[in-house]
Parts: C-alpha cells; structure tokens; sequence
C-alpha cells in the first residue's frame, strides 16, 4: 500500500484501437482495476467483474485518479 504514490506510463498501438492495462493483486483478471482509453474519450478506471463486457464497470468519481489521461489515434498511431 502506498499512500500518495504515482507512476507514469505510456501504451503506444501501431494502428487505431482501444487500448487498456489493468492490475491485480491476484494475477487473475476477474476483480482487477483496469484503465480503458477508447480515442475520442478521456481515459477512465473501471471494475473488471468478469470476461464479459457487460460486467466490467465504470468504477465511481472519487476513485477516478488519474492525472493528466489522454489518449489521441494519429498517423497511424494510438497512444494513451
């Protein structure tokens, strides 16, 4: 547990997709915090509740700590 602390980090795709990364404390995907950026949107942290979309979400506002997020798709590049 670290009270306060950050990391910085950029995820570059060689083509336009949605792009994500997510981290658990079990390895396991199902109950991870997972950071989904979709271009034209700002990126959001969501719930990852099982394989299926309709149980990943939104996780609420005041967990929402990202600083600074952004995700653009240009020149054949996307890039959150």
């Amino acid at each position: 547990n670290c009270e306060g602390c950050s990391i910085t980090m950029e995820l570059i795709f060689e083509g336009e997709a949605w792009l994500s990364i997510a981290f658990s404390e079990d390895g396991k995907m199902i109950g991870s915090e997972a950071v989904i950026g979709i271009p034209g949107s700002i990126p959001q942290k969501y719930m990852l509740g099982g394989y299926d979309v309709s149980v990943i979400q939104l996780m609420p506002e005041e967990q929402q700590t990202l600083t600074d997020a952004s995700i653009t798709a240009t020149n054949g590049q996307t890039i959150m």
